[in-house]
């Protein structure tokens, strides 16, 4: 028989930790297990849920801040109490853990970013973040790095269990590769960015018959704006900031290379996906080591500094002038949709909920 699971996160907007809320609740849901999400900031969904997985938006509407997000947890909590829920994996730790803690159920949390660089070490809300990772019963990293940063208290409890890879990919591109460079991400600060544009603008005037895409949204896309608006025309009209698309994996597939220029991340989602679709793939080698876990430099894909803009050009260069290295790449890449594919990944987090 199966148990009643109760899934929080902020919202099932356009970001990693969300496409991996859906995946879970989704196998969880298929494996017969009944499965509400409660969202925090809004109700949309950016990936697909199942029509038998409820989902159930605590808003509050108080003006001040504190009490607004003490109204998010008496509601929660609320919620909680009465659905009749068995586990609950929260992968909010400031709203979620609060609201499930002390109501007789197993809490499963997740700590999806790098926790050296999202909060500040000895800080008052690093303290509250630790206090609530060592009274949950299972805390999930995505790194071995990441769980490294805990206490031991925390660490005791800990399990490491990295992201999925969907199962419905379309089979690695055969044929001669376009001259497109690719990249998706949230257009945020810990992206760096600055970089991406500054190595992809010197790749364009060097190679006038490449074109760069760039999928996603976030709060610096007004900046990006103005910064392509800056360069030359025959820049802009090879620059493409095309926003969120739920069907990534067929604009990017035959690209020429993937990159990112992630100052730190939990693992990144498009990023595994442009492996597993055999995409040459850049990224930046950075905390919480997620990229290195997927990743061996020079055989499926390259690792460069982070930061290091020099480096990043002159692997750009590399896939560029070694079309053979770079199909042995592509080559390589793919064997990690066995490696971790939904159905691996999936069945750790079924066994963290069923025992």
């Amino acid at each position: 028989m199966g148990k009643k699971v109760s899934c929080i996160i902020p919202m099932l907007g356009s970001g990693g930790a969300e496409r991996v809320m859906s995946y879970i609740a989704n196998y969880l849901d298929e494996k017969g297990h009944e499965v509400i999400i409660y969202t925090l900031l809004n109700d949309e969904e950016a990936y697909s849920i199942n029509s038998t997985v409820k989902h159930i938006h605590i808003d509050s509407t108080h003006k001040n801040k504190v009490l607004k997000q003490f109204k998010r947890i008496l509601g929660l909590r609320k919620k909680l109490k009465n659905d009749g829920s068995e586990v609950v994996i929260s992968f909010d730790r400031f709203i979620g853990i609060p609201a499930a803690l002390f109501l007789g159920k197993k809490v499963i949390s997740s700590e999806r970013n790098d926790p050296y660089s999202n909060i500040k070490k000895g800080s008052f809300w690093a303290r509250v973040r630790n206090y609530l990772y060592a009274r949950v019963n299972t805390m999930v990293f995505q790194t071995e790095y990441a769980m490294g940063y805990f206490p031991k208290k925390v660490q005791n409890h800990g399990i490491i269990i990295p992201n999925p890879i969907p199962n419905n990919l379309p089979d690695r591109y055969e044929g001669e590769r376009k001259k497109k460079i690719v990249a998706a991400c949230r257009l945020h600060t810990q992206k760096n960015l600055p970089m991406m544009f500054a190595c992809v603008t010197k790749i364009l005037k060097k190679y006038p018959d490449y074109e760069f895409y760039l999928y996603g949204d976030g709060p610096r896309r007004a900046e990006l704006l103005l910064h392509l608006s800056n360069c030359k025309q025959d820049i802009q009209d090879r620059f493409h900031l095309c926003g969120f698309v739920t069907d990534l994996p067929e604009k990017i597939i035959d690209a020429a290379m993937y990159i990112s220029t992630s100052n730190f991340e939990g693992i990144s989602n498009s990023m595994l996906e442009a492996l597993a679709l055999g995409i040459p793939t850049i990224c930046t080698d950075c905390p919480a080591g997620g990229a290195a876990m997927a990743i061996q430099s020079g055989e499926n894909g390259i690792l460069v500094p982070v930061g290091d803009r020099v480096k990043m050009y002159e692997a750009m260069e590399y896939i560029i002038n070694n079309p053979d290295k770079a199909e042995e790449m592509s080559i390589k890449a793919v064997e990690i949709r066995e490696k971790w594919s939904t159905e691996k990944i999936c069945s750790q987090w079924l066994e963290i909920v069923e025992n």
